[in-house]
């Protein structure tokens, strides 16, 4: 993955609104807010790189990742930045392209091409030469990824045209609730971290009774143990559905470290496979069954590039219907989470009003009940 972020902060009054690599990302930026410093990261790099549009500045960032938490927070130094950088501190609004791509090394800005096809080093979608080398953006307020990354004109030789997302410095990004609730979120982070400590210490070693223990083997990221044990239960009965889901899960669970994009997507594909019929089948199950027969496909729908297959809003769906069987148990915390990984996959998706609507349903839930990390992503989308 390669992540840019353009930063205006005086408007109109100086900056690029060309690209700081080229042809690196084929868009171009909206000439009211022209784009006065960039930060770059690549990957899981832990440091990135700012510069200025001019030319005449560049440092080192840092660059710090949250996989659990899907964030990435650059760190940099401003005490010896130029003044107009600096300027951030008095709590002005600044404007921000946030732009993401699939990771190539040896091209400008490290976006990797887009072709109409995808192939073993290339990503697919493209509808023309002009198509937008970013994958996802956020939107501004009353525009659509969609929109934005398809606004190029191939016959006149025109990029697409990005616009900025407003941020003010003084609002909730820096407030003391949001500190407040980030801090109560990695506490939370490191509860659960503790539980799974003492839960794989308890476990006993490797035994024929894996097979029983198989959501256990998966929750506890043991992927080994767990496919032994999904495999030893389909042998045993091929429509056992929950073994069916959990293999497929974990399946998915290689394609990141496949060699090639060809290989990655080999397993995408079977993972779907499985994932597919134990959904189909999943409705013979009881509610607890069919939960985490659901969810095993969501999750994997929500990881997953939808660019390439399209996936996200049917994550939405399943993640839906999890939580109506939540609700139906009573389960409040697994109702709330799947209340929130539906938005989330809607935002995938690039439905945005319906990942609103249901950002706002969560928002209304009484605040004590709602996991800290949960008020977290809430406070970040403005709730």
């Amino acid at each position: 993955m390669a992540c840019i972020v353009y930063i205006d902060i005086d408007g109109a009054a100086s900056g690029s609104t060309e690209s700081a690599f080229g042809e690196g990302e084929l868009v171009r930026f909206d000439p009211e807010h022209p784009w006065d410093y960039d930060l770059s990261v690549d990957g899981w790099s832990p440091f990135g790189a700012i510069k200025s549009a001019d030319g005449l500045y560049g440092a080192a960032i840092q660059a710090d990742w949250n996989v659990k938490l899907r964030r990435l927070t650059l760190r940099l130094d401003l005490s010896k930045a130029p003044r107009l950088l600096q300027s951030v501190l008095d709590g002005r609004p600044t404007w921000h392209y946030v732009l993401v791509g699939a990771y190539d090394g040896a091209r400008e800005g490290h976006f990797a091409a887009v072709k109409p096809v995808a192939n073993l080093h290339d990503g697919g979608g493209a509808k023309d030469d002009f198509s937008p080398r970013a994958y996802d953006l956020i939107a501004s307020s009353g525009e659509s990824q969609a929109r934005e990354l398809s606004s190029e004109e191939a016959a006149r030789g025109i990029l697409a045209l990005l616009k900025p997302v407003a941020v003010d410095a003084a609002g909730a990004a820096s407030s003391p609730d949001r500190e407040k609730a980030a801090a109560e979120a990695a506490k939370a982070d490191e509860r659960e971290e503790a539980d799974r400590k003492a839960r794989l210490a308890a476990l006993p070693e490797s035994t024929f009774a894996d097979s029983e223990r198989l959501q256990e083997l998966f929750s506890l990221g043991l992927k080994d143990r767990a496919m032994a044990a999904a495999k030893a239960r389909l042998a045993k009965d091929p429509s056992d559905y929950s073994a069916l889901a959990y293999r497929g899960a974990l399946v998915a669970l290689q394609a990141p470290d496949a060699a090639t994009v060809g290989e990655k997507m080999r397993l995408v594909t079977a993972a779907y496979a499985d994932l597919d019929a134990a959904v189909r089948g999943s409705a013979s199950l009881d509610a607890k069954s069919r939960i985490n027969v659901l969810l095993c496909r969501g999750n994997v729908s929500i990881a997953v590039p939808n660019d390439v297959f399209e996936r996200a809003e049917q994550g939405a769906a399943d993640f839906d219907a999890a939580k109506l069987l939540a609700k139906a148990d009573t389960d409040d915390a697994l109702e709330y989470s799947c209340l929130a990984s539906s938005a989330r996959a809607l935002e995938e998706a690039g439905k945005d009003e319906d990942a609103k609507a249901r950002w706002a349903t969560l928002a209304a839930k009484p605040s004590e009940k709602l996991d800290p990390r949960l008020r977290l992503q809430l406070m970040d989308r403005g709730y």
